[in-house]
C-alpha cells in the first residue's frame, strides 16, 4: 500500500500549463533519484539530531536524556487523514512496549491557536505531544509533509529516517523497525551490543 502524505498544496501548482507541470514534475523525480537525501534531512547510521520540546500536558521532552530508550519521534497533525489513522496503531505499540525501553513523542504541526484540537488528540495516546513551534527539531527537515515518523537508537543513532518511509504505519512495520532495537542491550547496563566498536 503506497503511503498517502499531507502535503502543502499551492494554488499556482494547479493552475500552471501541462508542459510546465510536466517539467517541474521531472526535475523533482531527477532530484531524488540524484540525491538520496535532501540538505537538512538526517541520514540514517549517524546520530539522531538534537530534539527538544516543552509537552503539552507539561513537562518537557529531551532526545539526549533518553539515551538508552529506543525512541519514536513522530511528527503529525490534527488536519491529516493519514497522520490520525496512524495514532491507533502507534498508540497501542507504545502501550506494549514502553516497559522494554520505548519512548515516543508525537510532534504536532498545528498552529499554536489549534492547541485545543491537538489537546482532544493528546487525550487519545498513552504517549507525550508536543506544538512543532515548542520544539526544537530542525535537524529533521523541513517539514513539508506528514506524517513523517524517525526512530532513534539506545545509543542515540538514526535508524529510520520517515523522509525515506513509502508504507503507513502499522503495527507490522512497528515490529519490524523498532522490535529489534528493543531487543539491543542498554549500552549504560554495562552490556555492550556487537559491533558497536566499545
Amino acid at each position: 500500500m503506497i503511503h498517502r502524505n499531507c502535503t502543502r498544496r499551492f494554488r499556482h501548482t494547479a493552475t500552471a500549463a501541462p508542459s510546465r507541470l510536466a517539467l517541474v514534475v521531472l526535475f523533482s523525480l531527477l532530484l531524488s533519484i540524484a540525491a538520496p537525501t535532501r540538505a537538512g534531512e538526517p541520514t540514517e547510521g549517524n546520530p539522531a539530531p538534537a530534539l527538544q520540546a516543552k509537552l503539552i500536558g507539561g513537562g518537557k521532552f529531551d532526545l539526549a536524556a533518553a539515551r538508552g530508550k529506543v525512541v519514536v519521534l513522530n511528527f503529525w497533525a490534527t488536519w491529516c487523514e493519514p497522520c490520525m489513522e496512524e495514532m491507533p496503531a502507534l498508540d497501542a505499540y507504545y502501550r506494549a512496549h514502553r516497559d522494554a525501553g520505548l519512548e515516543v513523542l508525537g510532534i504536532s504541526l498545528d498552529s499554536p491557536r489549534d492547541l485545543g484540537k491537538v489537546r482532544d488528540a493528546a487525550k487519545k495516546v498513552g504517549f507525550p505531544v508536543a506544538l512543532n513551534a515548542d520544539a526544537q527539531a530542525s535537524g529533521y527537515g523541513r517539514m513539508w509533509r506528514v506524517p513523517l515518523t524517525f526512530v532513534v537508537d539506545r545509543r542515540g543513532v538514526l535508524r529510520l529516517s520517515g523522509w525515506k518511509l513509502t508504507k503507513k504505519l502499522d503495527l507490522a512495520l512497528l515490529e519490524t523497525f523498532v522490535s529489534p532495537l528493543l531487543q539491543e542491550p542498554n549500552p549504560g547496563s554495562g552490556v555492550l551490543a556487537q559491533g558497536s566498536g566499545q
